[in-house]
């Protein structure tokens, strides 16, 4: 029931933000979006800071990992507290997305499989 309110405040968040006001296109400077359905948004939430891409470009057609999720949630909500957070055996310290997945899982966002594992290369689903 709990992760039924969390997605609920997820969806609902993103809703309110997609009604603000679209900054100007290729803002983001991505090589990779320009003519894609998405480039408005993309290029939106760029700007907000709550996606990136990489060196390579953003990267649209790609699928998203769950690391790249939990990155995307941090930013979104503005995490910052780790207290509490559980470690998962499959998440390097040194990664980059190591404190994103501390942050998510702090804020009771991502769990892991029970096992202490994250997964944080498998896609979303």
């Amino acid at each position: 029931m709990k992760a039924r309110k969390v997605l609920s405040a997820i969806l609902g968040v993103a809703l309110l933000l997609s009604l603000l006001p679209v900054f100007p296109a290729s803002a983001a400077g991505y090589n990779d979006v320009s003519g894609k359905w998405a480039e408005k948004a993309i290029n939106r939430w760029t700007e907000y800071g709550v996606v990136q891409g990489d060196r390579t470009g953003f990267r649209p057609n790609d699928t998203l990992t769950r690391a790249e999720s939990a990155a995307i949630f941090t930013r979104l909500f503005g995490l910052t507290e780790t207290a509490g957070a559980t470690s998962f055996d499959d998440v390097a310290v040194d990664a980059w997305y190591a404190d994103a997945f501390a942050k998510a899982s702090a804020a009771g966002l991502l769990k892991g499989d029970g096992n202490g594992h994250a997964n944080p290369k498998g896609v979303m689903t």
